[in-house]
């Protein structure tokens, strides 16, 4: 297994609102999960030859890693069990959990546990939780659209996303990337 690098991106001028996500779930009546488009995650997925654990699955339209955890009450707590492999992850997303699965990433790169994580994230570059969790990624892109989650019909989001990768990946990884939007990769000096 190859190590997971660990290093500190430039940090740009781009601002938004800390967290606009809460009048989109009220508006939509869904609460914080919503499912990864299959168009985001199915190029990243082949490009490493399939993820091996998504831990905040449940919402997805199917299956995006070979292990799922999906959550209390039937399922196994991605927040409380160790994580494995090359890890998808789109958490719960709101005020609450934010921060929560932001710093339950960096525990799981700090412990060497994943080989990658990828984690489709809010794009909330103007909150604590996200320059001291995904600030520390290898890469983020900075996805070109506003995404229309499944789940929510043909409405798009009210906030930006992104991808935080974290570990080493293949070019083709890379290139999907390059497809979904403007990717900062750490600065090796």
């Amino acid at each position: 297994d190859e190590p997971v690098c660990r290093g500190r991106l430039r940090r740009g001028v781009v601002r938004m609102s800390a967290d606009t996500t809460t009048a989109f779930y009220a508006e939509h009546g869904a609460g914080p999960e919503w499912g990864t488009p299959v168009w985001v995650v199915e190029p990243l997925e082949t490009a490493v030859d399939g993820f091996d654990l998504d831990p905040a699955a449940g919402a997805e339209p199917r299956d995006y890693a070979r292990e799922r955890f999906t959550g209390p009450p039937d399922g196994a707590d991605g927040l409380a069990r160790d994580w494995f492999g090359r890890v998808w992850l789109n958490p719960p997303y709101g005020r609450r959990h934010n921060p929560r699965w932001a710093a339950k990433v960096t525990r799981e790169v700090e412990a060497g546990r994943v080989r990658s994580v990828t984690a489709l994230v809010p794009a909330s570059t103007s909150t604590d939780w996200w320059h001291d969790h995904y600030g520390d990624a290898d890469a983020v892109t900075f996805l070109d659209t506003r995404l229309s989650f499944v789940g929510s019909g043909d409405t798009s989001a009210s906030f930006a996303s992104c991808l935080a990768s974290f570990g080493s990946f293949p070019a083709e990884y890379w290139r999907a990337l390059d497809d979904l939007g403007r990717t900062f990769r750490e600065v090796k000096e």
